[in-house]
């Protein structure tokens, strides 16, 4: 394996070799370093094109779902306080460091 290869953790998912040194990886699935020493970890496997898309194309599937989810959640609560969530929305500003209204 080089640095830029695809490469699979079982459980975890496929991503790329960030870095390599003598045995030991490290593989970058989603932004989160996960680290190998290939001597002794059995659960790293190369990977492909292919694979590495599905992959791709199932988090943002899941990402998708999450965010629908709290967009619902955002909007009941907006419902339940009567609009006061939305109301006051860019009306509060961080001016040296301090917290002034608009």
């Amino acid at each position: 394996m080089k640095k830029g290869d695809l490469v699979k953790i079982q459980n975890v998912g496929i991503g790329k070799v960030e870095s390599i040194f003598d045995n030991d990886i490290a593989v970058n699935i989603c932004g989160q370093n996960y680290y190998r020493d290939l001597t002794t970890d059995t659960d790293v496997t190369p990977s492909n094109v292919k694979e590495y898309i599905q992959f791709l194309k199932l988090m943002i599937k899941e990402l998708t779902a999450k965010s629908k989810t709290k967009r619902k959640e955002a909007a009941d609560y907006n419902k339940d306080v009567d609009g006061l969530a939305t109301k006051r929305k860019g009306k509060v500003a961080l001016v040296n460091g301090n917290y002034a209204s608009d």
